[in-house]
């Protein structure tokens, strides 16, 4: 797997089960603020696509798993 492991449009369900059996695994939210504030994956962390640069701020480890997903999919590739 590399740095980002990008659900696949329409198949969020197995992505998250994927991330849930994954250890120490990392899922990003890269919608706005506001749309995480509307509801979001439990556990996940908010991270605005236009604020990807900050990713190492958050994820120190680069060899950690890491699952992103937005609203359709066109984000989160």
């Amino acid at each position: 797997m590399g740095i980002l492991d990008l659900f696949k449009r329409g198949d969020i369900n197995s992505g998250v089960e994927k991330y849930k059996s994954t250890e120490d695994a990392v899922l990003l939210d890269v919608r706005t603020k506001e749309e995480f504030k509307e509801g979001h994956i439990p556990d996940a962390i908010n991270l605005p696509l236009q604020n990807i640069s900050a990713v190492n701020d958050i994820i120190k480890d680069k060899s950690t798993p890491v699952f992103v997903y937005c609203l359709s999919g066109g984000r989160s590739r």
